[in-house]
């Protein structure tokens, strides 16, 4: 592994490190913030994910590896921004009923069930 990429993948394993931290701190003390913590608490937990699996890809040396880890990634990446907003309209005291969150994560949900399957549906078959 090169200096540039044990660099790159240093703080990219900081950050999930810190937005881990970031999610018990929070988690621990949700008490205070009310109801914002939960949408908080689910887009600080999306990153997190897609910071650990996005670490774990720069490591790969197969090509089932980094499928794999794609497929990780898309359990945060996606739900990150969706989970964002919820919590900016929460803290702007907007209340969201639940068929709204349900909309809002349709367009995640379907992006993480494309990446998680597109190996049936490439044109070239399952690959092994």
């Amino acid at each position: 592994m090169g200096s540039a990429l044990t660099t790159y993948l240093t703080i990219v394993t900081a950050s999930g490190v810190l937005n881990f931290l970031l999610l018990v701190y929070v988690l621990t003390n949700r008490r205070l913030y009310g109801a914002i913590s939960t949408f908080f608490l689910l887009g600080v937990a999306a990153t997190t994910i897609y910071c650990f699996a996005y670490s774990m890809s720069l490591t790969s040396s197969t090509l089932d590896q980094m499928r794999f880890w794609s497929v990780m990634q898309y359990f945060g990446m996606p739900f990150a921004p969706a989970f964002g907003l919820m919590f900016v309209l929460r803290y702007l005291g907007y209340r969201l009923p639940r068929w709204q969150v349900a909309a809002m994560l349709v367009i995640p949900v379907m992006a993480l069930a494309g990446n998680a399957t597109n190996d049936w549906h490439d044109g070239k078959g399952r690959r092994g």
